[in-house]
C-alpha cells in the first residue's frame, strides 16, 4: 500500500482565499467543540475542491469530503469543521476543514527527522511504520502539521478530477497492508460517481482596477499591486511613479523625491544592452523552458544593495508561485549578473536615510516593494523590446517556440511575467 501527504495546490486560477475574522486553532489529536464556521473571501473566477488560503487550512469542497467519508476507516477519527468561502459577487459556498481528532503513535522515530521543543518531539520529516498503519485511510501524528491518506483515497480523488488538491507520496517503513486491486477499482468508481454529482461554483466577479491609495504595508497587498501592474502592461515610468507614491503615503520621508528622479530610461537602455549581449553570446540550451530574473542582496564595501541576475530552468509550473521550480537552474551563464544603477541607487538612498529604528524598518519594507516593482517593470520592458528570436535562441540554431519569464526575490515568492513566443511577449493567463 502506498500513502500520500494531502495538501492544497496553490494556483493562480483558483486564487488565494483570505480569512475575514480571527483564526481558530484546532491542534490535531484533540476533538474540537463549539466550532463557529470560518468565512474566507476570494476574488478569482473559479473555486477549487482544495481552496488555497493564506492560513494554510485544509479547506475542502463537499466533493472531497464525501469521497473521504466513504473511504475512511472507523479508526481515523475524522472531524469536518464547517467553513464558507465568499465570492466577490456576494455568493457564499460551503467548505470544510479536515481535522483529525485522534493521533495514534504511527511514527518510526529512529528513521524520522525530529527535534525537541519544550520537552516534546517536534517532527520535521515523518517516516511512518507500515505495520502500525493497519487500515488507517486518513491519519496524522501528534502536533503534526500535515495529513496523510491512503492509496485508495488518492485514486478516488484523482478519478473525481478534484482541483486544487495536491498528493505527494511519502516514505513508509516495514510491512504495510497490501493494496487490494478490487478496492482500488471500487475507489476509482466511487470517485468517478461522486465527481459527477457535484459541481463547483463559478465566481462571476470581474476584477477591477486596484487603487494605489488602498495598498497597505502588507506584503500581500504589495505583491497583488505588482501583479496588477503586469496585467495592465504599465510602463516603467508610470509604474514606478505609482510605487513611489505608495511609499510616500505609507512612510512619509523626503527620500522619495530623490528616488522619483532616478534615470529609469538610462538604466533600461543599459539593461537591454546587457541582456542582448548575454543571450547573443551565451544562448541557453534548447531544453530551457523558462527564464528566471532573480533578486538577492549583494554585499559591497559601500553597503549592501539589491542585485538582479538571469538564469534558466528545464521545468516551469505556471501555478507555482513559490518558485520551487526555479531552485535548480540548468542555464547559469557567466554574464548573468546585471549592473542596474537604479537598484543600486534605491538601496543606497534608503540606507543613507535610515537614521532611526523606525526608518530602518520602513527601509526594509520599501526596499522590497521598490526593487521587486522595478525589476518586474524592467523585465516586462525587456520582454516587449528585445526581439523574440533572441529570447528563443538555442546554440543548435533551432529556436524553440516559447519560453516563460518570471521575476522574484530568491527568498520569496515569484511573479510570472508571461511568455515570449515567436509572435512576441504575451501576458500570463
Amino acid at each position: 500500500m502506498r500513502y500520500y501527504k494531502i495538501g492544497i495546490k496553490f494556483s493562480k486560477a483558483l486564487g488565494v482565499a483570505d480569512l475575514t475574522g480571527d483564526i481558530r486553532y484546532h491542534p490535531k489529536g484533540t476533538p474540537v467543540a463549539d466550532w463557529e464556521p470560518l468565512t474566507f473571501t476570494v476574488k478569482t473566477k473559479h473555486f477549487g475542491d482544495g481552496q488555497p488560503n493564506l492560513d494554510h487550512e485544509l479547506l475542502f469542497s463537499e466533493r472531497v469530503k464525501t469521497i473521504i467519508d466513504q473511504l475512511a476507516s472507523p479508526d481515523d477519527a475524522i472531524q469536518w469543521l464547517p467553513a464558507f468561502v465568499e465570492g466577490a459577487d456576494g455568493s457564499k459556498h460551503q467548505y470544510f476543514i479536515l481535522h483529525i481528532a485522534n493521533c495514534p503513535d504511527l511514527i518510526n522515530w529512529p528513521e524520522s527527522h525530529w527535534r525537541y521543543i519544550d520537552n516534546q518531539r517536534d517532527v520535521i520529516v515523518p517516516i511512518f511504520r507500515g505495520e502500525a498503519l493497519n487500515d488507517h485511510q486518513v491519519f496524522t501524528y501528534c502536533h503534526g502539521v500535515w495529513l496523510f491518506v491512503s492509496e485508495y483515497i488518492k485514486c478516488a480523488l484523482q478519478a473525481a478530477k478534484c482541483t486544487g488538491v495536491e498528493l505527494k507520496e511519502i516514505r513508509v517503513t516495514g510491512v504495510t497492508v497490501l493494496a487490494d486491486p478490487q478496492r482500488i477499482k471500487e475507489a476509482k468508481a466511487i470517485g468517478k460517481s461522486i465527481g459527477s454529482q457535484f459541481s463547483l461554483p463559478v465566481n462571476t466577479f470581474t476584477p477591477v482596477r486596484i487603487d494605489e491609495t488602498t495598498v497597505t504595508a502588507s506584503l500581500k497587498d504589495q505583491y497583488a499591486y505588482i501583479q496588477y501592474l503586469i496585467q495592465n502592461k504599465v510602463t516603467v515610468d508610470r509604474g514606478m511613479a505609482s510605487i513611489v507614491g505608495i511609499c510616500r503615503r505609507l512612510y512619509p520621508h523626503s527620500v522619495w523625491d530623490a528616488i522619483a528622479k532616478l534615470d529609469y530610461q538610462a538604466d533600461l537602455t543599459a539593461l537591454s544592452a546587457w541582456l542582448t549581449n548575454l543571450l547573443s553570446t551565451e544562448p541557453p540550451q534548447k531544453k530551457i523552458k523558462a527564464y528566471y530574473f532573480g533578486l538577492y542582496t549583494e554585499s559591497a564595501d559601500e553597503g549592501s544593495y539589491c542585485r538582479l541576475y538571469l538564469c534558466g530552468t528545464e521545468q516551469f509550473d505556471p501555478d507555482d508561485d513559490s518558485g520551487d521550480w526555479a531552485c535548480s537552474p540548468a542555464y547559469w551563464p557567466k554574464k548573468r549578473y546585471a549592473d542596474s544603477q537604479v537598484l543600486r541607487s534605491i538601496s543606497r538612498l534608503l540606507r543613507e536615510n535610515s537614521k532611526t529604528p523606525e526608518d530602518h524598518s520602513n527601509y526594509i519594507q520599501a526596499d522590497y516593494l521598490l526593487c521587486l516593482g522595478y525589476a518586474t517593470l524592467a523585465t516586462m520592458y525587456l520582454a516587449q523590446t528585445i526581439q523574440p528570436e533572441l529570447w528563443l535562441v538555442a546554440p543548435s540554431g533551432n529556436n524553440i517556440s516559447s519560453r516563460a519569464i518570471a521575476v522574484g526575490f530568491d527568498e520569496g515568492n515569484i511573479l510570472h511575467i508571461g511568455m515570449v513566443t515567436r509572435q512576441g511577449w504575451q501576458l500570463p493567463e
